[in-house]
């Protein structure tokens, strides 16, 4: 990456009395030039990216879920764009899923495909399920 940028957005007020925020993380490269935006979710008490804007689809790891793809102009290169950047979140519950297949793996915990799109290649996404080890080595099983 050229730079990477965080910053965060607040939500909408839906008569709650609590203020929340979205916590945001812009990628931006400088050849091919592109801009990608993430959203940092809460899931099990860490922190993960989800993918929600991508202004060149082409050299994207993954497809944006939000939005058609339409044409849009960075750096002077015409490219597709896809997805809702200023999107935001609320705070949601999430459940940790650990197992211990053996002793030398230790305890692994899953790993779910939002949380890898845009990081990884669509094609392991899709066919491999991700456990994450406890040195943070990340595994995909078939």
């Amino acid at each position: 990456p050229f730079a990477l940028l965080t910053g965060w957005i607040e939500n909408k007020d839906k008569g709650n009395s609590i203020c929340t925020h979205t916590l945001k993380e812009v990628v931006l490269t400088q050849h091919p030039p592109a801009i990608t935006i993430f959203n940092v979710v809460e899931h099990a008490r860490r922190h993960f990216r989800v993918l929600e804007y991508s202004s060149n689809l082409s050299i994207s790891m993954h497809e944006v879920r939000n939005g058609e793809p339409y044409p849009d102009r960075v750096g002077g290169i015409l490219s597709l764009s896809a997805g809702v950047p200023m999107s935001t979140v609320g705070p949601k519950p999430s459940l940790v899923v650990t197992r211990a297949l053996n002793a030398e793996l230790g305890t692994q915990t899953f790993i779910p495909e939002r949380f890898l799109a845009g990081l990884l290649p669509a094609a392991l996404v899709e066919k491999y399920i991700f456990w994450q080890s406890e040195n943070d080595d990340l595994i995909g099983y078939e």
